[in-house]
Order: C-alpha cells, then structure tokens, then sequence
C-alpha cells in the first residue's frame, strides 16, 4: 500500500514522525511525507520513505494563498496515487483532506496535533480567523474516515462546534516519546528548572522568566535555563523581552538546542507554563522519559502529562505566583524532585511510550493487519 502524509513542518516529519514512517515501511508499505520546502534537502531515507515539496505558509492567512496550495496538493496527490493519505496540524489537515478527496483518494485520516493560537484567542481578529479555519476544517473532515485527537479537550471542542461526529473521533497520547533516545538519568543534587521550546509569549515563557526571579531571590542556588528558537514573526517575543532577566542572572538563555538530551539530563524539574493551545507536547514526554518532575499547566493537552502531587506539579495558566510556589516546592525537597522523577518515568513506560503509541496508530490507519509480512 502506498501511503502519502501531508506534513506542517520538516522538523515536525523527522522528530515528532520518524518513528511511525519507519513502523508503517517496516510492515511493507511504500511512505511519501509531503510538506514545506526547507532550508536545505530532505532526507527520509533512514525512515524508508522520501519527500516532496508543497509549498505553504503555516502562518498565512490568505484565503486565496489557501486555495492555490489545496490545487498544488491535488496535482502532487494525483501523480502519486496513493492508496491512503494521513495529513496532521491544523492547515495541513483541512488542505490535506480536501485536496485528497479531490483527488478521490479512497481512504482519508486526519490528525489534530493542537490547536495553536487559532483557538486560543479573543481577538476580533482571532474570530475571524476561527470562523475561516471552521469552515476549511468542516469540509476537510467530511472527507476522512476518522479524525484522530491527542487530547479529549480538542475533541470536544470540534464536536461541540459541529465539524464532524463524535462517532468519526479517535484519541491517541500524543505523539509518545523514543524511551532507548530518552533514556533515565540521575538528578543533579542542586535545582535546575529547564523550559525548551519555541519562544512564544503563550508558551509561558515570560511567566517563567518573571517566576524564575522571584524564586532566584529566595533560592539563588537554582538555576532557570531557556532553551528554544525565536519565533520570527511581527509581534513575537524578541531577546529583548528577555535581556532584564539575562542581565541580572536570574535566566540563561541557552540557545536554539539541536541535542536536548544533555540539558534534559542536566535539569531537575522540566517546566512548561504553556497556554497555547497544545496537542500533548512532545517536550515534556521527553523530560519524563529521562525522569523528571513536570510543572505545567492545568490546560488542554498539557494537564495530560500530569498527574497531579504524583509526578508533577500543575499550575493556573499566566500565574506567576502559582509558577513561583510550584519552583518553591521543588527547590525545597530534593526527596520530592526524586520520587516525581520516578513517577514521571513510570506513566511516560505507562502511557506514552511510542511504540504504544504507533501501534494504536497503526490500527485506526488499519495498517496492522493489511501491511503484516
């Protein structure tokens, strides 16, 4: 069988996907991931697929941009005939589906990783936007087979908004996380509270800078560490936002990462005071694989990862004063940060190991048993 997965992002194909492309040409079948074309070329073949370019923009907002990627989509899906097509986010997912229906691909599945800043605001603006992405995501949906979510939040949302059945709807966690990539490590003995992630203000990042100082006054033997790159769109945070907090020591900014395993190892809590509108993040798996304790939010996709007092703290989104007690409590007790590491290692075996996580993959996609050699 030939399968054809349309993709928002190449780091998204190789970091967050690899493991599924390998798992489904491993059962025989033929993958090609199409997307953006990057930087530099794209190379899927330790995955045994390959890839082709579309091109589109994951942040525009032109309706007549939109039409010309779902006809690019419709010409690419047509010279490659494929038996199935999975696409995944949120423009991939409504081009994809549509340009594959077009097409008339007789087995559609769709992915929602999230739902980013679409849903998440309050905007004139923001509306607009949402009723345009509704409409595509509606006829999209119609399309596919079934509709896969990685939290039952984001499920509820589009069903309630009546863009497709609850019958059609599959959950999944996450994209689960390479436990043998992600493997335990010891704590280090003094407190290191470490957020990775793409430098956005709704991903927290300056309640944990302003946090972070707060609690440095009172534990100045922790440290906060930030690692990530800077989104570079008009209106982002720049690394001016974040220079009075660099300047007084109360943050380092360890640049964009292209290895997290060793500042991973090197922390004691992982923090993500994220209220972007997440999928299940693919960061704090990786923390609980190597064994740390989590402070996140309690909102949708992030609240997934914690259980709360057992394995992590959950704090009230844009609270800096529940981010600075939740720093506070782990700086306090070092038997605490140990037994939620091990907490977190055990629910992330548990729950989201990615082997787990592709088998129910491969079954909604019905691949198991039609792929087996």
């Amino acid at each position: 069988m030939k399968i054809l997965i349309v993709n928002p992002t190449v780091y998204s194909i190789y970091h967050l996907r690899g493991e599924l492309l390998k798992a489904i040409t491993n059962l025989g079948h033929t993958v090609v991931a199409v997307g953006p074309e990057p930087e530099g070329g794209v190379d899927l073949s330790s995955y045994g697929a390959r890839y082709r370019c579309v091109s589109f923009s994951r942040t525009s907002k032109n309706p007549f941009a939109d039409f010309f990627v779902i006809q690019n989509l419709k010409q690419v899906i047509e010279e490659e005939a494929p038996d199935l097509v999975f696409s995944y986010a949120l423009k991939p997912v409504a081009y994809g589906s549509i340009a594959a229906n077009m097409a008339k691909v007789p087995r559609i599945y769709a992915m929602i990783s999230g739902l980013g800043k679409v849903y998440g605001g309050s905007s004139v603006k923001s509306r607009l936007l949402r009723t345009v992405t509704n409409a595509l995501l509606k006829k999209g949906f119609s399309a596919c087979r079934q509709v896969i979510f990685q939290n039952r939040d984001d499920l509820k949302e589009m069903v309630e908004r009546g863009l497709l059945p609850e019958d059609k709807c599959r959950l999944v966690s996450g994209s689960g996380v390479s436990l043998e990539k992600f493997a335990p490590a010891p704590l280090p003995k003094s407190p290191v509270f470490l957020i990775i992630t793409r430098i956005l203000r709704e991903k927290g990042v300056m309640e944990f800078c302003e946090a972070a100082r707060r609690a440095h006054k009172q534990y100045p033997q922790a440290r906060f560490q930030i690692g990530g790159f800077f989104d570079e769109h008009p209106g982002e945070l720049t690394i001016s936002d974040l220079r009075p907090y660099l300047d007084s020591g109360d943050v380092e900014y360890l640049g964009k990462l292209e290895n997290v395993v060793p500042y991973l190892a090197g922390c004691t809590t992982y923090v993500l005071p994220s209220y972007y509108r997440e999928g299940i993040p693919h960061s704090i798996l990786e923390a609980m694989a190597v064994g740390r304790p989590i402070i996140t939010t309690d909102c949708p996709g992030c609240r997934e990862t914690v259980r709360e007092g057992s394995n992590g703290i959950l704090v009230r989104p844009r609270n800096v004063e529940d981010l600075t007690n939740a720093f506070g409590r782990l700086c306090e007790d070092a038997g605490l940060r140990e037994q939620m590491g091990r907490e977190s290692l055990r629910y992330c075996r548990e729950r989201f190991d990615v082997s787990i996580v592709n088998g129910d993959m491969l079954s909604i996609l019905g691949l198991k048993q039609e792929g087996s050699l």
